[in-house]
């Protein structure tokens, strides 16, 4: 009997794939022993053998401390073979005094942790809580307060764990330390100590929720808008528990950080909790929710590992301390810190992952011999895999887009504007005589540049909202060219443009707010970079790739050897630090003609530089 000159092939390729099939499994259960092997033991503990562990928190109980009680619903410090017990802190109760006391072997604390340790106090940080600090200053706009300057002189509640942060703050933002007085309030609540003093000091995740809908009354002053970003809460206990009970803290470490990301990502089942069982603030539900918001922007869970510290980061600390003395600005914190380690493998496994190699081997020559008898296959599947690249790298356009540019766009926008009100309201200050043509002037000043942030405050959403490519829209870009020149040329209060003839009826795939978006930076960067004697001038014309837009003009920053630098993010060439300028603009041109399937190239001739921004015309390919 004839067999098919195929056949024998055939079932080689199933006696292969059969081999692959076994080999895949046993490389897996291989692999579970590895990982099972280094994990750390979890085995299940009875209430007879768990350690009693006491965790004093520094206030009341609400959801600041969901972390803890997540580990404990959830059963994280029973597996750890922990039986914690937490101590309710309040306004006189001091955790870090409590810990050194030998009351709690753990504790909730902030930053100034670092000056306990310089003090000579034995205390180590486990981990942090809250990537950013929630300390802020509140004050009464009917006191004739609008500004930090206008501290100066005023009495301020701020009870000592804050204060501090508070300190370097108002020293960053330019007041005299010693015009500033400090008294006692006699309330708890943020809002109400205002009828004793100018200013007080409150935590935004809760008396934030009570001043809501009365936010003209009051002016909120956040630290981290002059640089003072420090840790909020954070994990702490004594050298001597770390040294003689290092596994236990581990444990507990790792179980409260659980307990951390399973809070943030379940908030309502723990608000639930907190109400049926400790909420001895009387705090409502809205008022648990708006504060699990809050906290969400400073535990900032969906970026960093919970619990995650850094090096640099406590530099930064240090540095903010010793600016108002409270440091020494070398000061070395060996031993402050204490970070997790990753576990080491057992001896075995090197010689069990030799063995994993040789499978791997094996199944990779197996799978070129496949491919090799499947060659048409292969083509189509590299095929696909070439669109879906395409697909992810349109994907990633987007997503830089909108998380990129509008970030940069606000910083950019509201940086220079609150920087402008702050000088003028400190000039009608200083200068209580100025003629009333000049007061004038600065009130409208003043006013102009509200609109202007109300305004971009608006429309930033917007434009990005129709380019984000789901509904493409048309837009005349000559007319466009028209209004944003007569624009800039307004602002800047000279005919500092000149365009040549650009032709009528030219209308590009993309938002009319993008196009002005992309030619105020070029405007704005052939002013800063350019020589003022020479008008920008600016082109318009099509080709096979779209629609061309050029800017140009005489450049008195010489550009680098290779201009294709200038669109990184940052970068200024080789301008000074006399330039005004961050390197955005270049970064945020770019990001928003790729966003649309569009290029952005620069061509210098001798001492001219001209950028050109080609996007796809309506119906052309992007």
């Amino acid at each position: 009997m004839l067999k098919h000159p195929l056949s024998g092939r055939f079932r080689c390729v199933k006696g292969l794939r059969a081999t692959l099939w076994i080999g895949g499994w046993g490389m897996l259960v291989l692999t579970s022993a590895v990982v099972f092997a280094a994990a750390p033991s979890r085995a299940g503990r009875t209430s007879d053998n768990l350690v009693p562990v006491t965790v004093q928190l520094n206030w009341r109980h609400q959801f600041e401390f969901a972390a803890f009680y997540a580990a404990q619903v959830r059963g994280y410090y029973r597996e750890a073979g922990l039986d914690v017990r937490l101590i309710e802190g309040g306004p006189d109760i001091d955790a870090v005094g409590a810990v050194l006391a030998g009351r709690a072997d753990f504790g909730v604390a902030n930053s100034g942790l670092m000056i306990t340790r310089f003090e000579g106090k034995p205390v180590v940080v486990l981990g942090a809580i809250m990537q950013h600090s929630a300390i802020s200053l509140l004050a009464s706009r009917d006191r004739g307060i609008d500004n930090v300057l206008d501290l100066d002189g005023r009495t301020i509640h701020c009870p000592p764990h804050a204060r501090e942060e508070i300190n370097a703050y108002l020293v960053a933002s330019g007041l005299d330390l010693s015009r500033v007085q400090y008294a006692d309030a006699r309330s708890a609540v943020g809002p109400e100590r205002l009828e004793h003093v100018d200013a007080t000091e409150v935590y935004t995740t809760n008396d934030g929720f009570r001043v809501m809908g009365q936010e003209h009354r009051y002016v909120l002053f956040v630290p981290r808008s002059a640089g003072i970003d420090l840790y909020g809460d954070v994990l702490f206990t004594l050298e001597h528990t770390l040294a003689h009970r290092r596994g236990l803290c581990e444990r507990f470490r790792e179980a409260t950080f659980r307990g951390l990301r399973e809070s943030m990502d379940h908030p309502d089942e723990f608000i639930d909790f907190i109400l049926a069982t400790c909420n001895t603030q009387g705090k409502s539900r809205e008022h648990l929710a708006y504060e699990a918001d809050k906290l969400r922007q400073m535990i900032r869970a969906d970026l960093v590992e919970p619990g995650y510290m850094s090096i640099a980061r406590w530099r930064h600390v240090r540095d903010m301390f010793a600016s108002v003395g409270r440091l020494p600005a070398d000061y070395e914190f060996a031993g402050f810190l204490d970070m997790p380690v990753r576990r080491g493998l057992p001896a075995w496994v090197p010689w069990l992952l030799a063995m994993l190699a040789v499978g791997l081997v094996v199944a990779v020559i197996g799978i070129i011999k496949v491919q090799t008898m499947n060659r048409r296959l292969q083509h189509e599947v590299a095929r696909r895999i070439r669109g879906e690249q395409e697909l992810r790298d349109g994907e990633r356009r987007y997503r830089r887009l909108v998380e990129t540019a509008s970030s940069v766009l606000t910083h950019d926008v509201h940086t220079p504007l609150t920087v402008m009100r702050l000088q003028m309201r400190t000039l009608r200050m200083k200068y209580p005589g100025l003629a009333q043509t000049v007061r004038s002037h600065l009130d409208a000043l003043t006013t102009a540049m509200g609109r202007l942030e109300e305004l971009f405050d608006r429309n930033l959403a917007a434009v990005f909202r129709a380019d984000d490519g789901s509904s493409r829209r048309t837009a005349d870009v000559a007319a466009v060219i028209d209004t944003t020149i007569r624009d800039f040329q307004l602002m800047r209060e000279s005919e500092c443009v000149r365009r040549g003839d650009l032709p009528t009826g030219v209308c590009c795939e993309m938002a009319a707010g993008t196009i002005r978006t992309i030619l105020f930076n070029l405007l704005d960067n052939a002013r800063k970079y350019g020589e003022g004697a020479v008008p920008i001038e600016v082109g318009l014309s099509t080709n096979a790739d779209g629609i061309a837009i050029t800017v140009g003009n005489r450049w008195r920053v010489p550009p680098p050897v290779d201009p294709e630098e200038l669109f990184g993010q940052g970068e200024r060439g080789h301008a000074g630090d006399e330039t005004p300028g961050s390197g955005l603009g270049l970064h945020l041109v770019r990001l928003l003609a790729e966003a649309h399937g569009g290029k952005v190239g620069i061509v210098v001739d001798g001492g001219w530089f001209d950028v050109v921004v080609t996007v796809p015309a309506p119906g052309h390919s992007a």
